[in-house]
């Protein structure tokens, strides 16, 4: 799914996978909008093409606040 958000005075393109367990948000979003971030022992996130990612940080948003 695909949707357009306005975000404080910018907006942005979130590309959202419904049968993925997480999400991936850009570190710059996340300092604009400063969200609350923590910290978790590493772990592996495999993206759509195949590649790993490893990360220490989760970022918990509510997003029962957005109106789509």
């Amino acid at each position: 799914m695909r949707f357009k958000a306005k975000i404080v005075v910018d907006s942005a393109i979130f590309l959202v996978d419904l049968r993925s367990a997480y999400n991936i948000l850009d570190s710059k979003l996340v300092s604009m909008l400063s969200l609350p971030v923590g910290q978790q022992q590493q772990m592996r996130v495999t993206i759509a093409d195949g590649r790993h990612m490893f990360t220490t940080s989760v970022c918990k948003w509510d997003t029962t606040v957005a109106s789509l």
